[in-house]
């Protein structure tokens, strides 16, 4: 035996090896993550949106790169005051008493409408729409849209004038080009377009800041071919962001790990079928995407980084349609334990 052990040590020292690390690598998902213990732990973030049925298979196909990121503190935006909120509707044209209605998050909603022109302002979320009804009152044939650029340019000094500034931060524009067809309003080619729609979201470093939906937009503004704004609607509860500790991101393990437990499903409607996802039964899910985002909530002075997951669902009402998962970014072992209740 001991001639033995001499004469083959070097295979028994590798097979021992090659034993251990596969030990490691089967119990990998069940070693807990790696995390620096001096950073502060975190709340976990709130989405709005559906559970994830345990019962339901989830398959994945999708890489990430960015390791880590910063957390960023927020300054918020005092509410609007009266006198602001009667500034802004006289520059609107609306000199007549609002009516008053009660919302459901943020409180009193101020409503004008007047010769096609509809005006709410929230002061408590500093949220502000203005639109013309574009069915009815259809936009001029004559004359040419203004470029984006110059269009930006008047939008942001009217904006000041209005006393509304935006946060402190980079922002990507799109620009698009509509017309009204019939009772409703469709992207066009830009020679035979009516309007010109201008979209503002603000970024961190080139990472999107967002709210409860990937498609809600912090400004919108269309112009007609007299350069006349035809809507505002503004969402404006940030002055400035300013980046805080660096947190870990999930890898694509952590994600299979935590998606049950951590993920929300978006609720939206199903295409093609008079449900939203919240009225079928998902039997399965291939997510085929993730990117990030900072996620804005509605109250509180720090954003954290999330993942914006989509793919195809199956369900055996509706066969599949499209989905959206949000899903906190940051390593779950980062956040605060919730107590056992």
């Amino acid at each position: 035996m001991i001639n033995f052990f001499k004469n083959h040590w070097l295979l028994i020292l590798l097979a021992t090896l090659a034993t251990f690390l596969a030990g490691v690598w089967v119990l990998k998902p069940f070693l807990g993550e790696r995390i620096d213990e001096s950073l502060p732990k975190l709340g976990k973030l709130e989405f709005e949106g559906l559970d994830i049925n345990p019962q339901t298979k989830i398959s994945f196909n999708l890489e990430t790169s960015q390791k880590a990121l910063p957390i960023l503190n927020i300054k918020r935006e005092f509410p609007l005051t009266m006198p602001e909120v009667s500034r802004i509707a006289q520059a609107l044209r609306f000199l007549e008493e609002p009516r008053i209605e009660e919302g459901i998050t943020y409180g009193a909603v101020y409503i004008w409408n007047k010769d096609g022109y509809s005006l709410s302002i929230t002061p408590q979320a500093n949220e502000l729409d203005y639109s013309l009804d574009l069915i009815s009152n259809p936009p001029t044939q004559t004359g040419d849209l203004p470029s984006p650029q110059p269009a930006k340019e008047k939008l942001l000094t009217f904006l000041d004038s209005l006393g509304i500034s935006l946060p402190k931060t980079d922002f990507v524009q799109k620009e698009s080009y509509l017309a009204v067809s019939g009772f409703d309003i469709k992207e066009i080619a830009p020679s035979r377009a009516t309007i010109l729609a201008l979209t503002l979201n603000p970024t961190f470093n080139g990472t999107p800041i967002i709210t409860s939906s990937p498609d809600d937009n912090m400004l919108i503004a269309e112009f007609d071919r007299r350069s006349e704004l035809l809507t505002l609607k503004v969402k404006n509860s940030i002055t400035s962001f300013t980046a805080a500790q660096q947190y870990h991101l999930k890898n694509p393990e952590d994600i299979k790990r935590s998606i049950y437990s951590e993920g929300k499903i978006l609720q939206t409607e199903v295409e093609q079928h008079e449900k939203t996802v919240e009225d079928v039964y998902i039997t399965s899910i291939q997510v085929t995407e993730a990117t990030l985002a900072y996620f804005l909530p509605k109250d509180g002075d720090i954003i954290q980084p999330i993942y914006i997951l989509k793919g195809i669902a199956y369900a055996s009402e509706v066969q599949q349609f499209s989905v959206t998962i949000y899903l906190p970014a940051i390593k779950s072992g980062y956040f605060v334990t919730q107590p056992q209740e």
